[in-house]
């Protein structure tokens, strides 16, 4: 009979204390989105310069009306956090190829406002590239709480859902 007591008194002791560690691995997980966000929306509030620039001397259309849908998509509110995810690494992919296919052409590297450009975006990817990592590694250890028991109890009955990671 004591024993019954013992444990019932103890279920809502490790309860406070597992939805602590949750709540703490979430927290850093949303500390490292945030900066993210940030970053993201430079990038995207530089996509439309670099199309103007580009759109009369790179003869690659696609690639910059690929950067503007992209771009389009990912200015929504409304997005989860896996298609935020999909949607950045789609669109540093085509970044990357946009300003590679400029490189080769010469009226465009000799263009200060292109270089300065240049430079804006290889600075934002080398920050969410470090920004990814760190969310990466939050994320993983939050994810951890769906596999170790008892957290896993307890994150099932806060209805969470493991982290996309980059």
């Amino acid at each position: 009979m004591i024993w019954i007591i013992l444990l019932l008194a103890t279920i809502p002791v490790v309860h406070v204390i597992q939805s602590g560690i949750i709540k703490e691995r979430l927290t850093k997980v949303n500390q490292v989105l945030a900066p993210m966000d940030a970053q993201f929306q430079r990038r995207l509030n530089l996509i439309p310069d670099l199309v103007a620039l580009l759109s009369i001397p790179l003869q690659s259309a696609d690639l910059l009306a690929e950067l503007t849908k992209l771009r389009n998509k990912s200015i929504s509110p409304f997005l989860a956090e896996e298609e935020k995810i999909s949607l950045d690494k789609k669109l540093s992919q085509v970044l990357k190829e946009t300003l590679e296919a400029a490189d080769q052409v010469p009226a465009i590297t000799t263009h200060s406002r292109f270089r300065q450009l240049h430079n804006l975006f290889y600075d934002i990817e080398a920050q969410l590239g470090q920004l990814r990592s760190a969310y990466n590694e939050a994320a993983k250890e939050f994810n951890a709480s769906f596999r170790n028991f008892p957290t896993n109890v307890f994150v099932s009955l806060m209805n969470l859902k493991e982290k996309v990671l980059f």
